[in-house]
C-alpha cells in the first residue's frame, strides 16, 4: 500500500477537531481508524448503497454518526449542518433525516437494545457468507464483502450480543471484523476463549502498525477476528478536559484551518473515485459470469430484484430519494448487498 502522506494526518485531525464535542469520550479517538478504513480498506460505492458486493460498517458504541457522517460529507454527500448538528448525540432522529435527506448510503445506527448493533452485524455477516456459497464459482468470486462493527464492552458483553458471538464462531465467519474499544482485559480474553482471532493495536496513532494488523485480519481463513484498541479506555465525560483533546489534536499536527477542509475534501473525494470504479470492474466481473453461469446470474438477478423493492419501499416510506454523491460519477448499474430484509435495513 501507498505510504502515508500529511494529507492523511491532516484528515485525521480535521474529523478529530470536528467531533470534539460529542456526548461520547471516545468517538474523537477513533479518528484514525474511521480514516483507515475509508481510505484503505472499505470496499463500497457511495454512489450505490445497494451493491451487492459492498462491505458493511456497523456500530455498537458511542456517538459514531458524527464520525461517519463528517467522512461522508468530505466525500461529496449533502449532509448539511442542521444534520451534522443532529449526529452529535447520536440521536434516532438523525438517522432519520440523514434518511430523509436523500443519501443513499446512510450511517447505519442500531437504535435498540445495548448490542443491537453487534447483533445485526453477525446477521449482515451470516446473509454475506450464504450469498458467497450459494453464487461463487471458481474464477468468478463476486462475493467477497467484509462486515465491520466497532464495539465496546458494554455492547460485547450483552446477552443477545454473546449469543451472536457464539453463532459467529460456529458458521465460521471469516467476513466479519470486530473493533473492540473501551474493554477490559477479561472481555478481551472472553471473546478470544470463544473462539474468535484476537488481533490488537497498542496506539492508533501508529497508522502503519493498524493498517498491517487489518491486513492481517483481512486474511484470516476461517472465523471472525476482533481487533482490540488498546489505547481506547472507556472515561467518564467529566474527564476528558478541553486540554485532553488539544494534547489529541496535536499529536496529529497544528490545530486544522479552513484549508486543511478542502485538503480532507480532495482527499475521500479521490476515494470515492477509486471505489466507484472497483464496482465497474466487478460489473465486468459479473458479465463474464452471466457467460458461464446463466442460471444462477438469473437467481442472483432476482434477489436483488426483490431487495431493490425492500429498499426503495422503506425509502419512500420515510420520505427520502434515490440520490447519493453530489460529485460528478458515472452511476452504475444498481445491485443489492443482501437478499435479506435485515441486509436491505443495513444499507
Amino acid at each position: 500500500m501507498p505510504p502515508f502522506t500529511l494529507a492523511d494526518t491532516t484528515a485525521i485531525q480535521v474529523l478529530m477537531s470536528a467531533t470534539q464535542d460529542t456526548r461520547s469520550d471516545f468517538t474523537h479517538k477513533l479518528a484514525p481508524l474511521l480514516h483507515l478504513l475509508y481510505t484503505r480498506f472499505v470496499q463500497c460505492n457511495h454512489m450505490n448503497p445497494m451493491w451487492i458486493n459492498g462491505d458493511k460498517i456497523l456500530f455498537s458504541c458511542g456517538d459514531m454518526t458524527t464520525i461517519q457522517s463528517h467522512v461522508l460529507r468530505y466525500s461529496g454527500y449533502n449532509v448539511d449542518d442542521r444534520e451534522l448538528e443532529l449526529s452529535k448525540y447520536g440521536a434516532e432522529a438523525f438517522f432519520n433525516q440523514f434518511q430523509e435527506s436523500g443519501n443513499g448510503y446512510k450511517p447505519k445506527v442500531v437504535v435498540g437494545d445495548t448490542g443491537s448493533g453487534f447483533v445485526e452485524a453477525v446477521g449482515v455477516a451470516l446473509d454475506t457468507q450464504e450469498l458467497a456459497e450459494n453464487f461463487n464459482k471458481p474464477n468468478f468470486p463476486l462475493i467477497t464483502a467484509k462486515t465491520w462493527v466497532v464495539f465496546d464492552e458494554e455492547a460485547a458483553l450483552s446477552s443477545d450480543a454473546t449469543k451472536a458471538a457464539e453463532a459467529a464462531v460456529e458458521a465460521e465467519l471469516n467476513n466479519l471484523i470486530g473493533i473492540l474499544v473501551a474493554a477490559s482485559p477479561q472481555t478481551v480474553r472472553f471473546y478470544h476463549m470463544m473462539g474468535w482471532r484476537l488481533l490488537e493495536v497498542v496506539d492508533l496513532s501508529d497508522l502503519a502498525q493498524l493498517e498491517a494488523v487489518i491486513v492481517e485480519a483481512l486474511q484470516e481463513p476461517h472465523m471472525p477476528v476482533v481487533v482490540h484498541i488498546r489505547s481506547i479506555e472507556r472515561s467518564l465525560e467529566s474527564d476528558v478536559s478541553d486540554n485532553t483533546l488539544v494534547d489529541e489534536y496535536h499529536r496529529w499536527g497544528d490545530v486544522p484551518v479552513e484549508s486543511d477542509q478542502s485538503v480532507t475534501t480532495s482527499l475521500y473525494t479521490r476515494f470515492a473515485i477509486i471505489n466507484a470504479s472497483r464496482e465497474l470492474a466487478w460489473n465486468h466481473l459479473r458479465e463474464g459470469y452471466k457467460a458461464f453461469f446463466p442460471a444462477d446470474s438469473a437467481a442472483l438477478e432476482e434477489v436483488k430484484r426483490e431487495l431493490e423493492e425492500c429498499y426503495y419501499d422503506e425509502r419512500e416510506q420515510e420520505g427520502g430519494s434515490k440520490e447519493g454523491l453530489t460529485v460528478p460519477l458515472e452511476r452504475s448499474s444498481r445491485s443489492t448487498p443482501s437478499r435479506t430484509p435485515r441486509l436491505c435495513a443495513g444499507l
